[in-house]
């Protein structure tokens, strides 16, 4: 887990404030959660059109159960989009 302190206002705020130094902490930590956030992404889905034509299952009529009632967070539609099948793997990156 990450340590570095969390500045939550604009670099201007963080000079009228004289807090530069908790503001480049905190702006490094960002760059690199965002570098491990893209790392993570990059090394689990495929984000070409093909891949997520696959990953989420496109090509199969399954949207018309998705027409009636919504769909999010319904147990009985077993949609693609709503799979946790990657939560163990991106932990790992945590």
């Amino acid at each position: 887990m990450d340590t570095r302190p969390f500045y939550p206002h604009s670099l201007g705020e963080a000079k009228r404030n004289g807090d530069i130094e908790i503001y480049k902490q905190s702006h490094a930590a960002n760059i690199d959660c965002k570098q491990a956030i893209e790392k993570a992404i990059k090394e689990n889905f495929d984000l070409t059109p093909g891949g997520i034509i696959k990953t989420l299952e496109l090509r199969q009529p399954l949207y018309l159960k998705t027409a009636a009632y919504g769909h999010f967070g319904r147990g009985d539609n077993n949609l693609p989009w709503e799979k946790l099948d990657k939560v163990e793997i991106l932990k790992k990156y945590l």
